[in-house]
């Protein structure tokens, strides 16, 4: 059955309901509290443009018209700069149109009421191109709005298909005056406008017309697929019954597939032979392959159909991500609604995609969903993937080509990856939580006997939760007059880990260690226990869409975040994480790849000295320069180099570092300083400073001021890896995402050779694990003699050889376990082995 169609109307969520009795503008109330009630729109809107600000302020609630005050007067200034009288060329109105009272934000209510009114004046003036300034009006059009920041719509160009026109949405004027020294904001302001009043498409309804095919039959669904073997490129997307293919009763209920402008079709997957062979030929064949994240695709076809695709060409989640990394999200919907106006046509299965319980073994409901709705929202994810295919590929120059090209072979090592899977020990984590719950209960007992907690407890007439940071620290700071050791951002007494490690009281200390096993028994060991597949494996995704610095993340569960410091945390987590039977775990980790990968950017002679000359010690020499004595003590050591240096690398200054160093310092450390408070200290970490960029990295200090000037310049920095960071940034962030990236980057081509060359050479051994700097492998002990040469091969010197800029030597450094051993106990492998 083949069906045409054009965005269905859906009732928008944002009006809000009547009460009885009461119109909208009743239950607002606003009305009765300003001068100028039910603002009309003003204007002439010669140009049919309808600009939509947040709500009157003061002196428009007087003067009864809207845009008069400090942000009127400098929008009129832009616009006046691109030949646009905001009265005659603009028509004005608000999304609130009553003063909310002091200038306040409008309540989500108030927006809520005032929505139809908005809608009908839209309706009435039928606008060409609306522009809304800041979240407020966003809000209003928008239902998903609150789903995702600001940053995500600005210098959106969003087709409207009940308005026929299209919608700009920017910041607000009177945020720019409110930030005035943000010169990146001014600048992405001016281009939001000049985009906006420069757009001359009309809009064309036929543009947004989806030829959509349902094919019920096996029949119909073989013969289509036959039809475009031939096709050159085509996008396809999945609905299957899960997030990850590994519980036994996992299946992919249906197929959409996009092969030509805004045409798709969908269909249930069959099971007999000729439906399954003629899908292979199509999807191992000379086809280009797109879809909104491959690795999911490709994972699912593997499993459940037992070959890869072939062909891989594109990935509209990777592309969304490098050419804007800001954004909280780069899932299909969002994209689909900023590009092509197609808002909610996920409405009638969404309440069916989330699984009821955590973990890879939970199922879905996708299932339940009528037939042709399910097969109808396939095909058009598919479709919006190739549609956006074709307006991502404009964007890309040579440079963010090479970044992408890293990231798509990225992505499909990562699959190896998550599909190989790492061993865990059920039983072992099993006895494990019912340990943790017992130490637990004594903690919590002990907490809440506690005499003070029981006066607190009659004082204030409720029972002590532990879990309320507000009672917490009304207990702690209020109650027993203790002092805070530190502050949140809103100037009040933190109660986080760090605040309380500083309180010597035994109800605190008790506390802490309840967190803790808290967060070992329920954050860590009950993850992997969810996340456990049929085969007795974790299969950790790795995603490369979520960090800003272009690094990679890990969820289902997360296997970048295990606890390495707490000696305790590490031990009882890493024991349960164990090899295939009869092999080893071998984790190979860059060593100092950021410090190294900053000196190929910024190429100070100091630096390199350290680089090159590995009797030297930078970390040793500068907490000689902070403790004053050259009998420097490992924790001094330690001090020095994550108190002082990194900080200082990553954009610190010396009154945070003096902090940090004197709150960390034992009582001895301090006696032994001629400083004998912070202040003293804080006075001489800024002499300390000053000597580090101004005698010791005067070439880094000058790369820092030069890349900084040009970020202001042109909005953007690049990396050398083929990223282009764009968008509001602090100046660490500008100084830091460079290098952060770049320097997973080289761990990210590594692990790409790395798995390759396993393959190449028929390797038993495999891939299981990525953190930031270091690939985990499982390994045949019968293969070690040639592997950890090849590590060092691969990681060290092929690496040097594909990518010029790196100027300097990298180094690794291997930890491996003992046969059938776990990932607690491993010992280091001696350079002479590699």
């Amino acid at each position: 059955m083949k069906e045409l169609f054009f965005e269905k109307k859906v009732k928008n969520k944002k009006s809000a309901k009547k009460e009885p009795g009461k119109t909208l503008c009743e239950q607002c109330g606003l009305f009765q509290t300003c001068i100028s009630p039910y603002m009309e729109p003003t204007g002439e809107g010669r140009k049919k443009i309808l600009i939509i600000a947040e709500a009157p302020g003061k002196k428009e609630d007087e003067a009864g018209t809207q845009l008069i005050g400090d942000a009127g007067k400098l929008l009129r200034q832009k616009l006046a700069a691109l030949d646009i009288d905001l009265d005659k060329d603009c028509w004005k109105t608000n999304a609130v149109v009553c003063r909310p009272p002091k200038n306040r934000t409008p309540t989500a209510k108030e927006i809520k009421c005032c929505h139809p009114r908005l809608m009908e004046t839209v309706k009435r003036l039928q606008p060409e191109k609306i522009f809304l300034l800041g979240k407020t009006p966003i809000t209003s059009f928008y239902h998903e709005s609150e789903a995702y920041p600001m940053e995500s719509w600005v210098g959106k160009c969003i087709p409207h298909h009940e308005l026929n026109c299209f919608v700009f949405p920017m910041y607000h004027p009177q945020f720019l005056n409110y930030n005035n020294d943000d010169v990146i904001l001014w600048k992405i302001f001016d281009a939001q406008l000049k985009q906006a009043v420069e757009w001359n498409q009309p809009y064309e309804p036929s543009e947004y017309e989806l030829d959509i095919e349902i094919l019920i039959e096996e029949i119909d669904a073989i013969l289509f697929l036959n039809e475009i073997m031939d096709k050159k490129i085509i996008a396809f997307d999945y609905e299957a019954t899960g997030l990850k293919p590994y519980h036994p009763d996992h299946k992919i209920l249906c197929m959409g597939i996009a092969y030509g402008k805004n045409k798709a079709a969908a269909f249930p997957i069959f099971e007999s032979p000729l439906f399954k062979n003629t899908l292979e030929k199509l999807l191992t064949g000379p086809s280009k392959k797109i879809a909104h994240n491959i690795k999911y695709e490709e994972l699912w076809t593997r499993k459940i159909f037992g070959y890869k695709v072939r062909n891989w060409y594109w990935d509209t989640m990777l592309a969304s991500h490098i050419l804007d990394n800001s954004k909280k999200s780069s899932g299909l919907k969002f994209e689909a609604h900023v590009n092509f106006g197609f808002e909610n046509y996920d409405n009638e299965i969404k309440n069916y995609i989330s699984a009821k319980e955590p973990g890879i073994n939970s199922f879905n409901r996708m299932d339940q969903v009528a037939t042709r709705t399910l097969l109808h929202y396939c095909a058009m994810d598919a479709l919006f993937s190739l549609k956006l295919y074709g307006k991502q590929r404009r964007k890309f120059d040579k440079h963010l080509q090479k970044g992408f090209d890293l990231f798509m072979e990225g992505s499909l090592a990562l699959v190896d990856v998550e599909d190989n899977g790492m061993f865990i020990d059920q039983k072992y984590f099993n006895k494990q939580e019912n340990h943790l719950q017992r130490r637990m209960d004594k903690e919590l007992q002990a907490i809440l006997s506690d005499k003070d907690v029981k006066a607190f407890e009659a004082m204030e007439k409720k029972e002590f939760n532990i879990n309320s940071n507000t009672q917490l620290s009304k207990f702690l700071y209020s109650y027993l007059k203790l002092e805070s050791p530190k502050e949140t951002k809103k100037g009040n007494p933190s109660t986080d880990a760090e605040a309380l490690e500083h309180l010597d009281v035994p109800f605190v200390q008790s506390l802490l260690k309840y967190r803790k096993l808290d967060k070992i028994k329920n954050t860590y060991i009950s993850s992997f226990l969810h996340n456990m597949g049929s085969d007795g494996k974790i299969h950790p995704s790795f995603s490369l869409t979520r960090v800003k610095t272009y690094r990679s993340s890990s969820s289902d569960p997360n296997f970048q975040n295990i606890p390495k410091r707490d000696k305790e945390s590490q031990k009882i987590i890493r024991t349960g994480l164990l090899p295939s039977p009869g092999r080893q775990l071998l984790e190979v980790d860059y060593s100092g790849i950021e410090v190294r990968i900053s000196s190929c950017y910024h190429q100070d002679p100091a630096m390199l000295e350290y680089i090159y000359q590995p009797d030297t010690d930078m970390h040793r020499d500068q907490a000689i320069e902070i403790f004053q004595t050259k009998d420097i003590k490992k924790e001094q050591r330690y001090l020095a180099k994550n108190g002082f240096v990194f900080p200082q690398f990553y954009g610190s200054y010396y009154e945070l570092c003096a902090q940090d160093i004197w709150s960390n310092m034992t009582a001895e450390m301090k006696k032994e300083l001629p400083q004998k408070n912070l202040e003293q200290f804080k006075k001489h970490l800024k002499k300390v400073e000053d000597k580090f960029w101004n005698e010791r990295f005067t070439v880094y200090r000058d790369w820092k001021k030069k890349v900084w000037e040009q970020y202001l310049k042109r909005g953007y920095v690049e990396t050398v890896t083929g990223f282009r960071p764009t968008g509001r940034y602090k100046k660490n962030e500008v100084l830091n995402y460079p290098i952060q990236g770049a320097a997973f980057h080289c761990l990210l081509k590594s692990l790409i050779s790395l798995n390759r060359w396993l393959a190449d050479n028929k390797m038993e051994t495999n891939i299981i694990g990525q953190i930031h700097d270091s690939i985990v492998l499982d390994l045949v002990p019968s293969e070690k003699e040639t592997i950890l040469p090849m590590l060092r091969k691969i990681m060290c010197e092929d690496i040097r050889e594909d990518w010029k800029w790196i100027i300097v030597p990298l180094d690794i450094e291997m930890e491996i376990s003992e046969i059938d051993g776990n990932w607690y106990n491993l010992q280091e492998v001696s350079n002479a082995s590699y």
